[in-house]
């Protein structure tokens, strides 16, 4: 650690530095043979260092007079990239949250402000039998409708299946439920049967296709939704296209709103991920990601 090297730890202005080395020192007079601790402490122009320091006594040489031998890592770096992975966890949360929240809004509110149509219609003593026979299906339809979407967006947000059979298994629900509550079919392959995943991994890639499918819905106007995954040694391969009106890349990922593109990227970046978009209007889209299971 150069920028330690010659500084006075009894100075004032080295108190913190003096401060980690009684940390020390206690430990040893209290018969600790080693002992790690994160400290921070100035360099010589006053800037900031994060350290992780670790000390180990060594009593063999001379047993009356035992050596200390501390060393110090800067892990400035690595807290650094923790709180930025913080960071970024807690906004795509928050984007999540908001998201939901909009599609209950906008989906759920409209459904259930139909079904409140059709409902005083019904009750409405002017109504003729032929009406309210008409009416009856069209709420019966509305019903279902709003039912279908709520275990859609319930799915999103904490699917039961990806937890209790992983995500293969989630992803040929989700294709299932997107046959159900649209008319856009939802084509799902795959030659892998089960992936061995951190819990965070699969949630990160299901919610990252999940919102690749809302994007479909909301502004592709797709009819078609192609899905597939493969698995080659420590590689993992997830293959996305619709058959949409497409849009500018470019311009998409510069944007802070609407299809949440850099949401996706930033969310896969974070567990040794990457993702690139092809697109061009009137030729829909195609999302590859790509991801490093070696160290996972």
């Amino acid at each position: 650690m150069e920028r330690l090297i010659h500084r006075n730890m009894t100075g004032k202005k080295e108190k913190q530095i003096h401060c980690g080395y009684c940390h020390i020192c206690q430990g040893v007079l209290q018969g600790r043979p080693h002992k790690q601790f994160n400290a921070t402490w100035t360099d010589a122009e006053g800037n900031p260092l994060q350290l992780s320091l670790q000390y180990v006594v060594n009593e063999k040489e001379n047993p009356s007079f035992p050596h200390v031998l501390v060393t110090a890592v800067d892990i400035g770096a690595q807290l650094n990239a923790e709180r930025q992975m913080i960071k970024a966890v807690t906004e795509a949360e928050e984007r999540e949250r908001n998201r939901i929240a909009r599609d209950l809004h906008d989906q759920i509110g409209a459904f259930l402000a139909g079904i409140k149509l059709y409902m005083d219609e019904l009750l409405n003593k002017d109504t003729t039998p032929g009406r309210k026979q008409q009416l009856h299906k069209q709420l019966n339809q509305s019903i279902h409708n709003a039912i279908q979407r709520v275990r859609f967006l319930s799915s999103q947000m904490a699917p039961n299946v990806l937890i209790d059979y992983g995500l293969i298994k989630a992803l040929e629900e989700l294709c299932k439920q997107v046959k159900s509550i649209s008319h856009v079919s939802c084509n799902f392959t795959t030659h892998v049967k089960k992936l061995q995943l951190p819990k965070l991994y699969e949630i990160i890639i299901y919610r990252s296709i999940s919102e690749l499918i809302n994007n479909t819905f909301k502004h592709a106007n797709a009819s078609e939704i192609h899905l597939s995954i493969m698995k080659n040694r420590d590689l993992i391969t997830i293959a996305y296209a619709d058959n949409g009106k497409g849009f500018d890349v470019d311009s998409v990922m510069a944007s802070e709103k609407g299809t949440g593109l850099p949401y996706i990227v930033q969310k896969i970046n974070m567990i040794n991920g990457s993702v690139s978009f092809v697109s061009r209007k009137g030729k829909g889209m195609k999302a590859k990601i790509l991801i490093s299971v070696k160290n996972s």
